[in-house]
């Protein structure tokens, strides 16, 4: 459709989407590793290995983080991943390696995910483990999305930390995307804390996506932190031809 953007296709022919897994999120709440995380739905990937994603995020206080996830469409609505993440302060660093599986148990008018991640923290020497869900809208036009998650770890490693977000993607054209966030997260007991966020992901090619995003951190808090974020989706059809499971 000329002038109106399928938020299905924005990052290739079919869903396929970026690091805007919950995991990521919930363990820096737990770890306090601000790992990289975009402004974005949570989507399947094409079959086969067929998605490849890099980010980056600089912050306040020298602080700046890459992260990169290597997707697999194993069939339509299940995918699987391999995420590592790694933050460098002056001349510190931490280290995560992480696996997720996405199930897209509904995709009727309304889009219903499970996500399972794990997250292993080097520096902590400890893993996470990160259920959550998420809900979406597609349209063509104003594209709401709600995500829910947890992270649990040995009592050792902290206490449970809990996330909830409310975004809106907006399809402005067929290769510009819009999206505003705010999101809430707390550990437990304890306050939530929240963050605001705003995205513009632009299409270069018909395969390649740029992911933009600028975030304030506890709006509350004076003075304000700011995050910005910088990433590319790559959705690696030819790939995913190649090593896709055989019949499926």
């Amino acid at each position: 459709m000329p002038g109106i953007m399928n938020p299905k296709a924005c990052s290739g022919k079919k869903r396929s989407r970026s690091f805007g897994f919950l995991g990521v999120v919930l363990a820096w709440l737990m770890t306090g590793t601000p790992l990289a995380r975009a402004a974005d739905t949570t989507e399947p990937f094409l079959p086969g290995l067929s998605d490849l994603e890099m980010f980056a995020t600089a912050g306040e206080q020298n602080g700046w983080s890459h992260s990169f996830l290597l997707g697999y469409g194993v069939v339509e609505r299940w995918s699987v991943g391999l995420t590592w993440d790694r933050e460098l302060v002056v001349e510190e660093n931490a280290d995560a390696l992480g696996g997720f599986l996405l199930w897209t148990f509904w995709n009727r008018k309304v889009d219903a995910d499970l996500i399972g991640q794990y997250v292993y923290n080097f520096t902590d020497e400890a893993g996470y483990y990160l259920p959550g869900a998420e809900l979406s809208l597609p349209n063509d036009y104003l594209v709401p999305y709600s995500r829910l998650g947890a992270a649990f770890a040995h009592p050792d490693y902290g206490q449970p930390g809990y996330s909830a977000l409310a975004g809106l993607s907006w399809p402005v054209h067929d290769r510009i995307e819009v999206l505003a966030e705010s999101e809430w997260e707390w550990e437990s007991p304890g306050a939530p804390e929240w963050e605001l966020a705003l995205g513009l992901n632009l299409m270069l090619a018909e395969n390649l996506e740029l992911i933009t995003e600028v975030r304030r951190c506890d709006p509350d808090a004076e003075p304000a932190n700011w995050e910005g974020t910088l990433g590319i989706i790559a959705t690696l059809e030819w790939l995913g031809e190649k090593t896709q499971i055989p019949g499926r």
